[in-house]
């Protein structure tokens, strides 16, 4: 179980993981289960605000003003070998409050 932490291998297999939720606490959470220490990159911070009117029927002036922040981060690892790669993704398989996108490239891609 090598790991390498070079930014273009010669050979072997790159895993990029982008990860997105609303609480930055479980970011911080799930950052903390990763077996080893990957090179990371912050994304940009999504806000969506939303203006709701208060009642159905009643005056338009008085309206609800609600945001929803989304935080986001970038991991990259670097493996000669498919098995530790297996076993990292194996380790953060069930996200509780994440959203995962992964991209496993192999070769110097």
């Amino acid at each position: 179980m090598r790991l390498i932490s070079s930014d273009k291998p010669t050979s072997g297999y790159k895993c990029k993981i982008w990860v997105r939720s609303t609480n930055k606490i479980n970011l911080k959470k799930w950052r903390s289960v990763l077996p080893l220490n990957p090179t990371c990159q912050g994304l940009p911070t999504n806000i969506k605000r939303f203006t709701l009117i208060r009642a159905p029927l009643g005056s338009k002036k008085s309206k609800e003003q609600y945001e929803l922040i989304e935080y986001g981060y970038q991991f990259c690892f670097f493996s000669t070998s498919a098995s530790v790669l297996l076993k990292i993704l194996d380790v953060i398989r069930y996200p509780v409050g994440v959203k995962l996108k992964i991209s496993v490239l192999t070769g110097g891609s």
